[in-house]
């Protein structure tokens, strides 16, 4: 038998916990490699890449250079929706 007070904190727990979770993997960060036409673009409109001191949600910077190619980093959220 289950007390009446738990039937009513189930539904609610399920939905926070969902909450939760989705707001995690909508704003865990993604960095997308870049090409040259990419970063070419990028110049065209602003200054260089390796100048810019942009950052994203969690303080990471926006423009990276890793394994020698330049990466765009951005929450998975900004991607699915502004890129």
């Amino acid at each position: 038998m289950v007390m009446p007070m738990v039937k009513g904190v189930v539904p609610i727990l399920t939905i926070l916990i969902t909450l939760v979770l989705g707001l995690l993997i909508a704003l865990r960060p993604v960095c997308d490699p870049m090409n040259a036409a990419d970063v070419a673009e990028f110049e065209e409109v602003s200054r260089p890449i390796e100048e810019r001191r942009e950052t994203n949600f969690y303080g990471l910077r926006t423009f990276q250079q890793r394994d020698g190619q330049c990466h765009y980093c951005k929450s998975a959220i900004e991607f699915w929706f502004f890129f």
